[in-house]
């Protein structure tokens, strides 16, 4: 083996080595049971052994088995077993695996005191690989998300990401004392994930947001109310200086950033979800009509009522490079061509660097409708003078549909896949305007 150049690795065709596959041909292939690999495990490339161990990712059985491998094999595999840790509590009474799981984090039993020094195992084993902590599915009754951040920050943990969904929880009010609000490694923290499901108040919320500086992309999302007290006011002026991306329920707080004045968004991506009402659309609209929008250049509109959108909405984002709106599967549903014309000609001539627009529906009925051939005559005139498809969207090169699938457990997880055939053939028979005008149709 020594003297062969490379190697090939026939796999199933069911188990692909690419990451997040392949897990059953890892498991066979590190099996103790198969001893006649032993001395080919030891001689694989590093490369290849990195490819096989990132297959298995999403498999903590196989990752376990390629830990016992060899002791080159350890880091790699250490940093995917534990670089996420989730302590959702999937509903079970306690103590369970997550009471458990705090008790040989801190060395101690339960009834004893958890503020003494972490089990050094867990310690030199763990801590330094967590990068990313999930918490859901806490409720009342249970161990406070506070106090297992706070075990967990003891234990010297300082994850990247946070995620939070727990029916539970609730954001505390500020102090001077209280950086992060109860969340011990605030300033670590690089991307935040709230899930809102107790009501709140548009000052505690976001001077939550504040109290964490190092944030690159935020997540405010959930079934929660937030009310704006006239009396109180946030008294934070300013994002995290390098938030760049982000994702709102709550047109509340671009309220805030408008209103506020002195507040430069730094922010170039964002995702709108779950607008409603034309008030939550004024707030958008308001937003994107403010020089605090100027810098977006991606935008994108999850599970709104597009019926408010023509009417409320009167942007001017010149950045704007990539436009996206994701249909509500709510009833009635709307079409899909229906949807691009009112997004088209809300943002006609207010998107002069607009390069790509996607539309993403839940079921491909989204895509039977017969308006296609006037979505190819809008942008064959402007009012009532004629103009070439080039002028209200003079660097438009591509409008992507495609059908976007959601988990029914959790909005989070989602996959897309394109048009079939037969829907290709008849949507690019009625938008011969696009391809002449040279704007790619990709189904």
């Amino acid at each position: 083996m020594e003297a062969c150049g490379h190697m090939v690795l026939i796999c199933p065709a069911e188990s692909t080595l690419t990451p997040g596959r392949g897990s059953s041909l890892t498991t066979w292939y590190l099996s103790p049971l198969q001893p006649e690999c032993a001395h080919m495990r030891e001689l694989l490339p590093i490369e290849v052994a990195e490819c096989i161990i990132d297959a298995s990712r999403t498999s903590p059985r196989s990752l376990s088995a390629c830990s016992l491998v060899c002791r080159s094999w350890l880091p790699r595999t250490r940093y995917h077993l534990f670089s996420s840790l989730d302590l959702s509590a999937d509903w079970a009474p306690e103590p369970n695996a997550v009471t458990d799981f705090m008790e040989i984090l801190t060395g101690t039993s339960a009834g004893s005191d958890s503020s003494s020094v972490p089990c050094c195992a867990a310690t030199v084993t763990l801590v330094p690989y967590v990068t990313c902590v999930v918490l859901a599915k806490r409720s009342w009754g249970m161990t406070p998300v506070q106090t297992i951040l706070a075990v967990l920050a003891r234990a010297g943990i300082r994850p990247e990401i946070l995620q939070i969904n727990c029916p539970a929880y609730e954001l505390r009010s500020s102090s001077p004392q209280s950086v992060g609000f109860g969340f011990p490694f605030a300033p670590s923290l690089v991307h935040l994930a709230l899930q809102l499901h107790n009501d709140t108040f548009l000052d505690a919320l976001v001077d939550h947001i504040s109290s964490f500086p190092k944030l690159q992309s935020l997540e405010i999302t959930g079934s929660a109310r937030v009310t704006v007290r006239e009396d109180a006011w946030p008294k934070t002026t300013a994002l995290p200086q390098n938030l760049r991306r982000l994702v709102l329920a709550y047109p509340e707080i671009l309220d805030w950033i408008v209103t506020s004045g002195r507040i430069r968004s730094t922010v170039d991506q964002m995702v709108i979800r779950d607008l409603e009402t034309p008030p939550q659309w004024a707030s958008v609209s308001r937003f994107l009509a403010s020089e605090q929008a100027e810098g977006l250049s991606f935008l994108e509109f999850q599970n709104c009522n597009m019926d408010h959108l023509h009417s409320a909405i009167a942007p001017y984002v010149p950045s704007l490079q990539h436009l996206s709106i994701e249909l509500s599967p709510a009833a009635p549903p709307l079409s899909a061509s229906t949807a691009l014309i009112r997004l088209f000609t809300t943002f006609r001539g207010m998107a002069s660097s607009l390069e790509i627009v996607t539309l993403f529906a839940p079921t491909l009925a989204a895509f039977d409708d017969t308006e296609w051939d006037r979505l190819d005559s809008l942008f064959t005139q402007s009012h009532s003078l004629s103009l070439p498809l080039s002028q209200p969207f003079p660097a438009l090169s591509r409008l992507r549909l495609r059908v976007r699938v959601r988990s029914p457990r959790t909005r989070d997880l989602a996959y897309d896949y394109g048009l079939p055939t037969p829907y290709v053939h008849r949507i690019s028979a009625q938008m011969g305007a696009w391809s002449k005008g040279g704007v790619v149709l990709d189904f």
